[in-house]
This record gives C-alpha cells, sequence and structure tokens, in this order.
C-alpha cells in the first residue's frame, strides 16, 4: 500500500511527538523538511474490536487521522477519514478507532497529519500545508472474530440462583 507524500513545510510546526495505538509506539520528532516520513512502527487491528489512538504534538495543532480502509492507495474513500480535533494546546488526542468489517484486510496505511495554521479537513490527505507534519504507519487488519469479545459488560437482577447478564459486541 502506498499513498502521497503530503504536507511540507517552511517553517516551525506543530510536530507530532507521540502516536499510540495497539502495540504501535511512536515517539519524538525533529519536524524535518519535508516533514512527511513513513515510520517503521507497525500494528495489527482486528475488525470490529475497539482500539483507542491516542497523539501528541509539541504545539497548538489540527490532528486528523485516515486509514486506506481498501487498500487503494488513497484515503478518498467513504469513512476512511477517521477523524479530526483542534488542541489549543499541546496535549493528547484520543479517539476510539473500530475497523469495519467492509475493510479489506492484509496490509495498509494509516496517516496522521498536524497543522497549526488551517484546519484540516476529510478531503485534505494530501494537500500540501505551510506548517505540520505527516506520518503514515503500516497497519495490519485482521478479520473479525467468529465470536467477538463482549465489550461494555453489565450484570443486575441478581437473583438466589441467577443474574441478568449484558453485553455489546462494539
Amino acid at each position: 500500500a502506498s499513498a502521497c507524500t503530503a504536507n511540507l513545510h517552511s517553517g516551525s510546526s506543530a510536530c507530532l511527538t507521540n502516536i499510540t495505538l495497539n502495540t504501535l509506539a511512536s515517539s519524538g520528532s525533529s519536524c524535518a523538511l519535508p516533514s512527511y516520513s513513513l515510520k517503521a512502527e507497525t500494528t495489527t487491528l482486528v475488525k470490529l474490536t475497539p482500539y483507542p489512538l491516542s497523539v501528541t504534538t509539541s504545539a497548538s495543532a489540527i490532528t486528523s487521522v485516515w486509514i486506506d480502509y481498501n487498500q487503494d492507495g488513497d484515503f478518498e474513500d467513504a469513512n476512511e477519514f477517521v477523524g479530526s480535533a483542534t488542541r489549543y494546546v499541546a496535549k493528547p488526542y484520543s479517539i476510539n478507532i473500530n475497523i469495519p468489517t467492509t475493510a479489506n484486510t492484509g496490509t495498509t496505511i494509516m496517516r496522521v497529519r498536524t497543522s497549526n495554521n488551517t484546519a484540516i479537513y476529510n478531503y485534505m490527505s494530501c494537500y500540501t500545508n505551510v506548517y505540520g507534519e505527516t506520518k503514515d504507519f503500516v497497519i495490519d487488519v485482521l478479520p473479525a472474530p467468529t465470536c467477538p469479545k463482549p465489550y461494555n459488560l453489565t450484570v443486575n437482577g441478581f437473583t438466589t440462583n441467577a443474574a441478568r447478564i449484558g453485553f455489546s459486541s462494539t
């Protein structure tokens, strides 16, 4: 899987300093020109399993995330824009990523971008920006389990011989 390079910058900017997702842990940034990199850190994600993604920047920034779910080399298809947030202080941006059942299994790219001088919209995965940074990561998407793990487990209705158990699969 390959994607366009993006985000050449010409001055100090909001660098990506820490990114964590499942077993992926990427830290440090020099924000050196051209401020785009395909990182060595990888992770494996299972369809229908929620994973917390945390992104920290060196300064106030808009942070956006895409995943190329259909592995066609771009981030322009429906639902490939995972999310975006504005932080006016250098603190983590956190969201849950839940790989949809429609995603292709196998190797693909996740893109994380920052900008401190303009908003980043869903169609701007390859947009060249003056200030910011772009990092791509290889992720491996695995099929959903045949019996999904239960989440949000609840237990109530206790009696001497029974209890009511509830859960969701996402």
